[in-house]
């Protein structure tokens, strides 16, 4: 498991040189901010020299307990600098080792909330825990709201991902095939399915400001659409059954990016600072006793590690939803090239290419990265000669970026879901408060 790192003051010096000299301000800061959910000019005095901010930024960061994570998104930000690689090597040779996987972080989170709960029979111990049972409830209700948001993604995915292309393949030869006839019943079993647990999940949503409505409105919507599709389908009916999932698409496909986003803000809200402080505590008060056990020490370590992450999670996904927004906008301009749209994607193209870019930065190695990076400059040189090779080097470019929205997308519900397997260790935590 993870180990608190405290670097030398040379070590410091090192490292805050390199990475002065590998990263501009403005490519430090979107690189904190996207992976480690930190505000550097919030955070620090930014009228201080590249070196030195690089010095107290390190500083910071150990504080925190996440130096080595920041030193891992380094190197995988400046892949070719041997120098900065070495230097972690010599200085913090953990951050070469992949990071702990979400279900071991989680896992030690709550071997150290089961080692808490069974140091509450010291008085001391339940002193610092129980003055804080409110805000650790509220931590709990967030995570059930995480928990619901979380189920109702995935059955929208589920329907985008497992159901709506077959379905809408199925139909065609809905006339000719017997068996496409059949496999669209099954589909529609599924769906009446999912919509039923997803109205369980909705009705488990707090019932204020219309959260919980706002999710039965679509739910509701969807059974007259799953309805239709079965009329068309006992019917024989492929037109009416290509109308009618035209309207699961229409229904579906917005709400999926608000849940996302929903999903997003849930995990961002998490107050999880108060319980990495109360086990900081309790660990903190054990070790001055010698009660300290591996479970205390690697759980806030593992603690630590999760808040940056969960919250570098989010906002990456929030960077690359904004994109997603952006390309919807797109599809006039890839399925059709009217000229209106083509004039709309001329004006938008700088915005997204610069978007990508950035977030491309940070980890320039990755396939994806250089892949979208040499389909960019294929469309920049096609723009003004060849539109046809530009909107298909842009539809291209946008399958790429997409198709790693979604791996950055099941890398924000890992996280959730390692969130998540905290909730019995702090319910049974609670219950003895």
């Amino acid at each position: 498991m993870p180990r608190m790192v405290e670097l030398e003051g040379e070590a410091i010096g090192e490292l805050s040189t390199l990475i002065a000299k590998a990263f501009d301000r403005a490519e430090l800061k979107f690189l904190l901010k996207v992976r480690l959910d930190f505000d550097l000019e919030r955070e620090l005095n930014t009228a201080a020299g590249d070196d030195q901010l690089a010095f107290e930024l390190i500083l910071a960061l150990e504080r925190r307990g996440i130096v080595v994570d920041f030193l891992r998104r380094v190197i995988e930000a400046r892949p070719k600098r041997d120098d900065l690689r070495a230097a972690v090597g010599r200085d913090c040779p953990e951050a070469l080792q992949p990071a702990p996987d979400a279900k071991a972080t989680a896992n030690a989170v709550a071997a150290s909330l089961d080692a808490v709960k069974a140091k509450l029979d010291d008085p001391g111990v339940r002193n610092l825990v129980a003055p804080h049972r409110d805000e650790l409830v509220q931590l709990m209700d967030g995570i059930e709201v995480l928990a619901n948001y979380k189920r109702l993604h995935d059955y929208l995915q589920t329907i985008q991902l497992t159901h709506q292309l077959q379905m809408a393949s199925d139909i065609q030869r809905l006339r000719s095939d017997e068996i496409a006839g059949t496999t669209l019943d099954a589909h529609l079993f599924d769906l009446n399915d999912i919509r039923a647990k997803a109205l369980a999940a909705a009705k488990a949503l707090p019932d204020t400001a219309a959260v919980r409505a706002a999710e039965l409105r679509w739910i509701d919507k969807l059974k007259p659409v799953i309805d239709q599709i079965q009329h068309a389908v006992d019917s024989l009916d492929d037109r009416e059954g290509a109308r009618a999932l035209r309207a699961l698409r229409l229904l579906i496909r917005p709400e999926s990016y608000r849940i996302n986003g929903l999903l997003s803000a849930a995990a961002d809200r998490l107050p999880l600072e108060r319980l990495i402080s109360t086990v900081a505590d309790v660990a903190s008060a054990a070790t001055g006793d010698g009660t300290a056990t591996a479970e205390l020490r690697d759980g806030l370590q593992s603690l630590q590690n999760m808040l940056p992450q969960l919250k570098g999670r989010v906002a990456e996904h929030n960077q690359y939803q904004d994109i997603e927004r952006e390309f919807i906008l797109t599809d006039e301009f890839t399925e059709q090239g009217t000229p209106d749209s083509i004039q709309d994607f001329q004006d938008a193209w700088p915005t997204m290419k610069q978007s990508v870019a950035a977030l491309a930065g940070t980890e320039p190695a990755a396939q994806w990265a250089l892949k979208s990076q040499i389909l960019a400059t294929t469309i920049d040189a096609n723009l003004s000669s060849n539109m046809d090779k530009a909107r298909t080097g842009f539809t291209v470019f946008r399958r790429t970026v997409q198709f790693h929205f979604f791996e950055v997308d099941r890398a924000l519900r890992n996280q959730c879901v390692a969130v998540l397997a905290i909730r019995v260790p702090l319910k049974s935590l609670l219950s003895e408060v």
